[in-house]
């Protein structure tokens, strides 16, 4: 953590830093039992992760956020209700293609900037539960889209049964677009 305060943000974030950060923890915290440390399991996730945020950081400070926020609402016309039903649908797919936690991050400063134009804060709450409905859900719509099915795969394959990406997907996507419909229709009717 104190590498990453005391560099520059583009090098923080550089996926060589954090390989050789984890590889370096991996090194000092060793072996216990003739398995890895728990530790060591999810390092390199949350290495990740504290690369993800400096990244998240840059963009909003660059003003990217803001650009992307003007852009959906000009896509969407303003419109409350498609603006919310556009960002369950697109968050729940994104999540299912990116792990959901970065999509998160990314889009909490992109909905933040929508508060003037949508009326304040108020009236954000259907694009928060959209937000949050749609990158849970969408998670569970392939192997990567979340957290937790990347450290369960990894558990899985190092007891000698490895979770397929395609296997899993044919059966958790369709699965995934059936329950994000159901919210589609749950926010629909609870906030617009």
């Amino acid at each position: 953590m104190l590498s990453f305060s005391l560099i520059d943000s583009s090098i923080a974030s550089s996926p060589l830093v954090t390989n050789v950060t984890t590889r370096l923890l991996r090194a000092i915290s060793g072996f216990r039992h003739g398995r890895p440390s728990c530790f060591l399991a999810v390092s390199g996730i949350a290495f990740f992760f504290m690369g993800l945020f400096v990244i998240v950081y840059g963009v909003e400070q660059t003003g990217l956020l803001e650009l992307l926020a003007n852009r959906v609402l000009e896509m969407t016309g303003g419109d409350p209700a498609l603006t919310t039903i556009s960002i369950i649908w697109t968050s729940a797919v994104a999540s299912a293609l990116v792990d959901n936690i970065p999509f998160v991050a990314t889009m909490i400063p992109l909905i933040e900037n929508m508060s003037d134009y949508m009326g304040g804060a108020d009236a954000l709450m259907p694009l928060w539960w959209a937000l949050a409905l749609g990158s849970c859900l969408g998670g569970n719509g392939s192997l990567i889209g979340a957290s937790a099915n990347l450290i369960v795969a990894g558990f899985a394959e190092r007891a000698g049964h490895p979770l397929h990406f395609m296997r899993f997907m044919l059966i958790a996507f369709p699965l995934m677009l059936g329950s994000v419909a159901m919210s589609s229709i749950y926010v629909y009717i609870r906030y617009l």
